[in-house]
């Protein structure tokens, strides 16, 4: 069974928007929520490995995202069965790669919520920020990544 495919899916309107709303708007309502909440936590023993565990998944996924892009590069040329548009393709890159940084200010989140200071969850919003700039997509890098897609 095919879908018919919205022929906005990746237009660059839709793209800002998710970047906006995934980047911008979602973590500031998670730290909205943080900072109108007060959490007792529960346990004590671990919290600090817990962080730290945290903390180096969160550089790791900043590290992992041009890996992950490079391997759906080269599976995209090895799927002959169906071929997504280059426009589509771009948009489900840069989704992967915004997922990977919202996930790192949910990381946040979860530390606060666990331990209960909310200092904790402004170390991942640090890392988020960095990797927010880094991957935030403006027009020179999504073009260069569709010459790398093209290239491949």
């Amino acid at each position: 069974m095919s879908f018919p495919r919205s022929p906005n899916v990746g237009s660059p309107r839709v793209r800002k928007i998710v970047v906006y709303a995934l980047l911008v708007v979602v973590p500031l309502v998670m730290l909205a929520v943080a900072s109108l909440t007060t959490i007792e936590p529960t346990a004590t023993a671990g919290n600090n490995l817990f962080l730290y565990v945290l903390l180096f998944i969160a550089v790791l996924e900043l590290a992992i995202i041009p890996l992950v892009e490079r391997v759906q590069i080269s599976m995209r040329k090895k799927v002959t069965v169906t071929q997504m548009a280059p426009e589509q393709f771009l948009f489900s890159l840069l989704l992967i790669r915004i997922s990977f940084v919202t996930a790192i200010y949910i990381y946040g989140l979860v530390a606060y919520l666990v331990i209960g200071e909310i200092t904790n969850m402004l170390y991942f919003y640090a890392i988020g920020i960095v990797g927010s700039l880094i991957y935030w997509p403006t027009e020179s890098r999504q073009q260069a990544l569709l010459a790398r897609m093209e290239r491949s």
